[in-house]
């Protein structure tokens, strides 16, 4: 196994941050029922919640709307958004793929709401939060493939003792048998053709070379993006090429602020203050990044409200597009916990986290201990983002996942190469850990059938053939069920919920 970085886990990765652990990639498991992060988690006594469905809406005034309005708000906004589902579904064949989700529902908005405004302007607001869903701002979300982002059954669970237990256990078998080289960055891949037996050659950055029967390349889509056309020869296939470039990468940052205590609670006490809060675009702190200052909104988890030992005096930021890209651009020749990058940071946060209940510039309980922010835009490993999003323009958006998951048949065919990774998951795994782990499993078991070898199947291969049943059939394969238990993917979640 050979790893660019100097540790495993690519984008599953914890860091310290004030002497508490934090997740910096993957903080949730999307869809509790039959899923096998589920089934580890509670393997490794894996702490994880269920959030409640509370929040708070800030206006772009910085005025808190009360927690009844604001529940009216999300409440409205995950309506339509699953109205918005069902009409990509049963419609994906006849949308314009330039049509946009954003669009649709200032539509749908504008319509429902003609005398009203303000309520349209505010249901607006709130529909740009959903850009800390997928990693890219709301306005590019595409509308004939919205129904890609359906997701499995059950609840989306926050993972409050982080992915570190998960990720050792998924880690073992790895660990204990395979050889694994660190540090070690693979710049050349020289695979078979279709009429040849020569092993597959893999050329790193060191200057060795290594030879294999089969290559499974599990680097991130934004990776793939960056380099197909230099890494591979011969040169990809032309379908699989294009799919590589077809489908977007997402961008999601997250700010890590921790505090001496929970200042916004009242004694401690999780029920004075909901968890989830949401800043609208504020007109009161000015987006260097843009004229219309439309991506500087913010949604923010309390981690305070985390269950036992896992509860921590931290409020964890969600940002995307160009917010994300103008931290960490700004902060990227400076070290983490250095005064310069806290000072950036706080300049950043402070007029949001001032807007909190019991903020006092004198008390020492509001004054930031540490600060840390993520910085997957400007690692290179990381393909320079999170993970796969569908963005206006996509024409044939299944087909591509579909071709990248087969690798253009190059596995299958006898060539040596395959392809993994969330973005070739099954359409309800798209961009998450499930959906990294299943596309894994998937290309061994494809691999051990080729070499005749017999792999029992385990007690999550009932709901990967359900998938596999679902999607063969027509269309987008939006389960209504889902739709009506608001469980339709990686982005239909609780009220309130953030999802990464």
């Amino acid at each position: 196994m050979f790893e660019a970085r100097n540790r495993i886990g690519g984008r599953v990765h914890q860091v310290r941050n004030g002497g508490y652990l934090v997740d910096t990639g993957s903080n949730w498991i999307h869809g509790t029922e039959g899923n096998p992060i589920m089934t580890i988690a509670e393997k490794t006594k894996t702490i994880v919640m269920e959030p409640k469905e509370r929040s708070v809406i800030f206006d772009t005034q910085g005025r808190q709307k009360s927690e009844e309005e604001s529940g009216t708000v999300s409440e409205e906004f995950w309506a339509m958004i699953l109205q918005a589902f069902k009409h990509s579904d049963k419609h994906s064949a006849s949308i314009d793929a330039q049509a946009s989700l954003f669009e649709w529902l200032k539509k749908q908005w504008s319509e429902k709401s003609k005398d009203d405004p303000d309520s349209v302007h505010t249901l607006l607001e709130e529909s740009r939060m959903f850009g800390q869903f997928v990693g890219s701002p709301v306005t590019t979300q595409s509308l004939k493939f919205f129904w890609l982002e359906e997701g499995l059954d059950g609840e989306n669970v926050f993972v409050a003792s982080t992915y570190e237990k998960i990720l050792e256990e998924v880690a073992k078998p790895a660990l204990a048998n395979a050889e694994i080289k660190l540090n070690t960055e693979v710049n050349h891949i020289a695979y078979r053709t279709s009429d040849d037996e020569a092993l597959v050659r893999i050329y790193t950055s060191d200057g060795a070379s290594h030879s294999f029967d089969e290559v499974v390349v599990t680097c991130p889509l934004g990776w793939l993006k960056k380099h197909a056309q230099t890494v591979f020869s011969p040169p990809l296939p032309d379908r699989l090429a294009q799919a590589i470039e077809n489908i977007g990468y997402g961008a999601l940052e997250k700010l890590y602020i921790s505090f001496p205590s929970a200042f916004w609670l009242d004694n401690n006490d999780t029920k004075t203050y909901p968890g989830f809060t949401t800043f609208h675009t504020p007109e009161y702190h000015p987006d260097p990044t843009s004229k219309d200052s439309t991506t500087w909104n913010q949604s923010v988890v309390a981690l305070s409200h985390l269950p036992g030992t896992s509860a921590q005096p931290t409020l964890l930021f969600y940002m995307h597009g160009d917010c994300g890209a103008y931290l960490t651009n700004k902060l990227s020749s400076h070290q983490p916990h250095s005064e310069t990058y806290n000072a950036l940071l706080k300049e950043f946060a402070e007029p949001f986290y001032n807007r909190l209940p019991n903020y006092s510039v004198e008390n020492v309980a509001c004054k930031p201990t540490s600060f840390y922010l993520t910085s997957w835009q400007t690692d290179p490993y990381a393909g320079y983002g999170s993970y796969s999003t569908f963005r206006t323009g996509l024409q044939e958006g299944d087909k591509d996942i579909e071709s990248m998951r087969d690798a253009g048949g190059l596995g299958d065919k006898g060539q040596g190469l395959w392809i993994a990774g969330e973005h070739t998951a099954p359409f309800v795994a798209l961009g998450t850990t499930t959906g990294a782990y299943w596309s894994g499993e998937g290309v061994a078991r494809r691999i051990a059938k080729q070499y005749g070898l017999t792999i029992e199947d385990d007690e999550h291969c009932a709901t990967l053939k359900k998938v596999d049943t679902d999607e063969s059939s027509t269309n987008s394969q939006l389960k209504q069920k889902n739709v009506e238990k608001g469980a339709s993917g990686r982005t239909v979640v609780p009220e309130g919920e953030v999802k990464t």
